[in-house]
């Protein structure tokens, strides 16, 4: 979950360093290395990954996520994903 593209899915946050964010949620709109931007019933908001803790709904699929493991561009995190699939293709 974590190498793929956020954007779309549904998110709140569960735990923070902030406790004003917890509880927040909403759609994934936007993604920068350090913050998500995401369209609550009040509209858009931007939370700083790092001093959170998400769940995230996708397809149907519900994960937990530490926004420390996530403080990347989204570029990166499918690059990584796409090196591992060449490489397990190369393996076999």
């Amino acid at each position: 979950m974590i190498k793929e593209e956020l954007i779309g899915s549904e998110l709140e946050i569960i735990e923070s360093s902030n406790d004003s964010n917890i509880g927040i949620k909403g759609k994934i709109v936007f993604e920068t290395k350090g913050t998500f931007e995401i369209m609550t019933e009040k509209g858009k908001k931007k939370v700083i990954k790092k001093i959170n803790k998400f769940k995230i709904t996708k397809k149907g699929k519900t994960f937990m996520i530490d926004g420390k493991t996530i403080e990347k561009a989204p570029e990166e995190r499918i690059k990584i994903k796409c090196q591992t699939q060449k490489q397990r293709k190369f393996l076999e």
